[in-house]
């Protein structure tokens, strides 16, 4: 069966099975593929064949949506061009299901999604010679071992937001913030000066001297230096230390501007979770190639964030959302450079419209989960509400409307676009609640949030939202509404429960 006509692209898809029962999508091309291509193609799964290096590849992975394969086959082709290739294009979009495209062997055959240093290695040494490909080997190496691919290898020992810490006692929290965006953007973009530049910034934390400097030639240093100046920009202009806005309140912004795998900032201080993490009234669910150690990590945290959000409002965790809410992780499907994301739908069930919302996040992405959350706990509630009432509730009453308004309108940088979505409602709202679980955890002393589920749940850093005086009027503004949420629900369920008795 064929998807995709990729003749005019110089290239083939076919679906095949091997003699154990395992399907596989195999790629043919008419000529070598580019190298920079298949390393990309390398953290899609495909695997380069033997027989045919840069010629033909395989990948063993569970397709079970069209738009699966799509984002599988952009590392070799533009997307437009893929659509177009379809031999339905019109129903490219909707998602439908590939039914009966399963791989029967199911886990044993996942780990080909992230084939190993050593598979990528022989596939170069077939096709380079010399020092081309130690770099590109190089490069494949760092960048597998800042995304978390290789489980065994943790870069800064899992204590990167420490290091940061420990740097700026030294140098500054401007210097610093270069040196670790600099030191993470190398294992991405020049791997073959990654692991030096690491082990240098490791002993100078230790040790307390001897920080490496930048090297002005590489984008990754470059990069570096115009983030943390953009950091630096945004504290000479609303630093505010009666508020706590000190220096490094704004420049840990670095960590979500910066993507790696959760484990890099704070592994080592949440550790590995010893039984499974509890979803209370959400549900837990990943993508299958998800190794096993990243969904019970993530979800760990997801679960310490929804326990400290409970603390916080005082109520159970249980309550924190009024729809069914799936936490799932994956690949980042997000629209523009959306870092997750929340939805609503209401499928039917048993007959009745149900509501429901999605959390999409990434093992790579920084402070997602505490920011969605803000968003699925402010929709699942208000929408049981008049919105105008819980609106005024949490924003006009507590004057975090106006507070807002304020910090964007004086920010010279926010595109008119950016301010108009930094004044919607939902996202004052989402924000507001990011600070408020901020200070909630800097008041109990943990200015890193390693209670709440650590830099992967909430980054704290300066993102036009209110400060603490404005938060605890939140927090008080969302409980009340969670209050009337359930008062509604109630009376609701108590009519229902009495139409139903009449009509018997």
């Amino acid at each position: 069966m064929q998807w995709f006509d990729l003749k005019n692209l110089g290239a083939k898809l076919e679906r095949s099975q091997e003699a154990s029962g395992a399907y596989f999508l195999k790629l043919s091309f008419e000529n070598t593929a580019e190298a920079s291509a298949i390393i990309g193609s390398a953290l899609e799964g495909w695997v380069a064949s033997e027989e045919k290096p840069g010629i033909e590849f395989k990948n063993y992975r569970d397709f079970s949506k069209i738009s699966t394969i799509v984002a599988a086959l952009e590392p070799f082709f533009d997307r437009d061009q893929v659509i177009m290739a379809k031999v339905d294009a019109g129903k490219l979009r909707q998602g439908e299901e590939l039914l009966g495209f399963t791989n029967p062997i199911g886990a044993d055959l996942v780990q080909a999604l992230y084939p190993s240093k050593d598979t990528v290695a022989q596939d170069l040494v077939r096709m380079l010679d010399g020092d081309k490909r130690n770099k590109i080997i190089a490069r494949v190496v760092a960048a597998q071992d800042i995304m978390g691919i290789t489980p065994s290898v943790v870069p800064f020992d899992g204590r990167a937001v420490e290091v940061w810490h420990q740097l700026a006692l030294q140098i500054g929290y401007f210097d610093a913030t270069a040196t670790m965006s600099a030191a993470i953007l190398r294992a991405k973009l020049a791997g073959e000066v990654f692991r030096p530049f690491q082990e240098a910034v490791l002993n100078a934390a230790e040790i307390g001297r001897g920080v490496p400097h930048l090297d002005h030639r590489l984008e990754s240093d470059q990069r570096a230096l115009r983030l943390a100046e953009h950091l630096q920009e945004q504290y000479v202009q609303f630093g505010d230390r009666d508020h706590g806005w000190d220096e490094a309140y704004f420049y840990r912004g670095f960590t979500r501007a910066i993507e790696a795998n959760f484990a890099v900032w704070d592994g080592k201080a949440l550790g590995s979770p010893q039984i499974e993490p509890e979803s209370y009234s959400a549900k837990f669910v990943a993508d299958p190639s998800m190794p096993g150690s990243w969904k019970s990590g993530i979800f760990m945290r997801v679960s310490m964030a929804m326990e400290k959000a409970a603390e916080m409002l005082k109520i159970p965790p249980r309550d924190l959302f009024a729809d069914r809410t799936i936490f799932h992780l994956g690949k980042r499907i997000g629209a523009d450079d959306a870092l997750g994301y929340q939805r609503g739908f209401r499928p039917k069930v048993a007959g009745e419209l149900v509501s429901m919302r999605t959390i999409k996040m990434s093992p790579s992405a920084a402070g997602v989960v505490v920011h969605e959350m803000g968003h699925a706990i402010d929709l699942s509630h208000r929408h049981h509400l008049k919105v105008e009432d819980a609106e005024a509730i949490l924003l006009d009453d507590t004057g975090i409307r106006q507070y807002i308004n304020w910090l964007v309108d004086q920010n010279a940088h926010v595109s008119e676009k950016h301010a108009a979505y930094l004044k919607s409602p939902v996202e004052m709202i989402a924000r507001s609640f990011e600070a408020a679980m901020a200070d909630h955890m800097r008041r109990s002393g943990d200015s890193d949030f390693v209670s709440g589920g650590g830099i992967v749940a909430l980054n704290g850093g300066f993102d036009h939202a209110p400060h603490s005086d404005l938060t605890e009027r939140f927090v008080a503004g969302l409980a009340e509404v969670i209050s009337l949420t359930r008062k509604y629900r109630f009376e609701a369920s108590e009519e229902k429960r009495a139409g139903a008795s009449l009509s018997m």
